[in-house]
Formats: C-alpha cells, structure tokens, sequence
C-alpha cells in the first residue's frame, strides 16, 4: 500500500465535468423560466368565518402554500398573529 492517500477511481465511476455542467446549466435555465400555468383557487367559507366578495381566484401554480395563507390573510384582513382557524 503506498502512503500518499490518493486512490484512482476506476473509469466508469469519474464523472464527466463536461456533461454535469451542461446538465446543471440546463436545470438552472428551467428553474428561471417563469411558470405561466395558473391554477384556480376556490375559497368557501365555513363556519364564523367571513364571507369574500370572490370566491374564485387564479393563481401561478409553481407559487408556494404560504403565499395562498399570505394572500387570504391579507383578503381577510387579518394579522400574521392571529391564526387563520379556530379550534
């Protein structure tokens, strides 16, 4: 055994700079498209909870939950605080 701490991989195992690169530019070129399919979101209320003037509404459909939670919060008027069900 040598002392040098440096093993070779064999050839089938390297992997190819060339091709990774170009594989993860084309990943990062996706991921910075812009998502133009939307998706309806339908809100009814139940409960004590309040009625919207809209019901309906369109929304991006790679956008996050949170930004669902954000906007019927902003709709409803209410705080980040205040929690948006009630046991």
């Amino acid at each position: 055994m040598s002392d040098s701490g440096d093993r070779l991989l064999p050839s089938w195992a390297t992997p190819d700079i060339q091709e990774t690169s170009e594989e993860a530019l084309k990943a990062l070129q996706a991921y910075k498209k812009k998502d133009t399919e939307k998706v309806i979101v339908r809100f009814k209320a139940v409960g004590n909870a309040p009625i919207m003037k809209q019901n309906f509404f369109k929304i991006t459909s790679s956008n996050r939950f949170q930004a669902v939670i954000q906007f019927l919060r902003k709709e409803l008027g209410y705080k980040g605080s205040e929690p948006l069900a009630s046991l």
